[in-house]
């Protein structure tokens, strides 16, 4: 790890409770636009991840959304059995524009918590 990303991750380290709670927040509200249930649900583990791991939870979320489409079952151990179950069913029936689409959906989200990472950030280390 480079010099610049121990910094980073020291910054993050710090962001924590503040941090969390404010992506728990966009998380939250970006499930109350959420219209199909695949986005519901995805905003679900997304949120379990961060409740869970903290500003950490975000990296196991991409790495979930990489492994749609592919045959192994990504590590989901900070989901409450439901929200597993729900993923697993969600997975048996989607089709190829269904994983673009939610490949899509979530380059968006983390858009947003990009947005909020950099502010956090920008407030530490003023």
């Amino acid at each position: 790890m480079s010099a610049f990303e121990d910094v980073i991750q020291g910054l993050i380290r710090k962001a924590g409770v503040a941090g969390v709670k404010e992506l728990e927040g966009v998380l939250g509200d970006l499930k109350k636009e959420a219209k199909t249930p695949w986005k519901r649900l995805m905003l679900d583990l997304a949120c379990e991840a961060v409740e869970k791991h903290g500003i950490s939870g975000v990296e196991l979320i991409e790495k979930l959304v990489d492994k749609i489409g592919k045959e192994d079952i990504p590590d989901m151990e900070f989901a409450s059995l439901r929200t597993r179950s729900d993923y697993l069913a969600m997975l048996q029936h989607l089709e190829a524009d269904d994983k673009k689409r939610i490949k899509d959906f979530f380059s968006f989200v983390m858009d947003k918590i990009g947005v909020i990472m950099k502010a956090i950030i920008s407030g530490l280390s003023a």
